[in-house]
């Protein structure tokens, strides 16, 4: 009876065991971040392919145009019941702090701009670029970003990087440096000008190759007033 008792007491012990793992993994804080390999998503733009869109109080359009440089594109997923904060995000040129579109960045003109996309075959569309350098993503939330970095340096480094550090403890969960995780992402830019002057070239050819419109003088061909001429 007593080896009976003590199996018993061993099985309910595991089986506390077993749920207060599965209950720490269920509820354990992390990130899932989709890429492409070897930084594929990240995009040389040429001048104007970016665009912040916004309205004034008087209801007229404005447009900051982007000048050259970097659209990185992630997908972060937040599979936990926590929401996770994120800070320090931004790209490095040089070893140094390099700018970044946020919509804090323009914060002088509007709270919220409408960034579009303008892809030389498809056309405008809307992307979304962070609040700012630091937020919260969400309990079970999933985020698309589009990271742009302009660059005015000259000659253009050889290399760039892009971070940011997540409040997820890793192992061995002591001491500060453990206290979040962080991402990093590398990015060649050896064939960076290379690649903006053959986008410059395509954007020139679709630009000449738009069929021009008639002049608002000229008298269309099946127009009354031309037939009137002909007779």
């Amino acid at each position: 009876m007593e080896i009976i008792i003590s199996i018993i007491s061993i099985l309910i012990s595991a089986l506390s065991v077993t749920i207060a793992i599965l209950s720490f993994a269920s509820n354990k804080a992390e990130l899932i971040i989709f890429k492409s390999k070897d930084g594929e998503d990240a995009l040389p733009v040429i001048s104007g392919e970016l665009k912040a869109v916004y309205t004034d109080s008087k209801k007229k359009e404005h447009t900051i145009n982007s000048i050259e440089g970097l659209l990185f594109h992630i997908q972060v997923f937040n599979p936990s019941p926590k929401d996770i904060a994120y800070f320090h995000m931004g790209f490095t040129l040089n070893d140094r702090p390099a700018e970044m579109w946020t919509k804090k960045s323009f914060a002088w003109a509007t709270d919220d701009p409408k960034i579009l996309y303008y892809d030389l075959l498809h056309g405008p569309s809307e992307i979304n670029i962070p609040e700012e350098r630091q937020g919260v993503f969400k309990a079970h939330s999933f985020t698309p970003l589009y990271l742009y970095m302009p660059i005015d340096l000259s000659p253009i480094p050889p290399k760039a990087s892009f971070q940011f550090r997540y409040a997820v403890r890793r192992f061995p969960y002591v001491g500060k440096a453990h206290r979040y995780s962080e991402f990093i992402e590398e990015f060649s830019l050896k064939s960076f000008s290379e690649i903006l002057q053959s986008k410059n070239k395509v954007m020139q050819q679709l630009t000449e190759s738009k069929p021009q419109q008639a002049k608002p003088s000229q008298t269309p061909p099946y127009s009354k007033k031309h037939r009137r001429h002909r007779k």
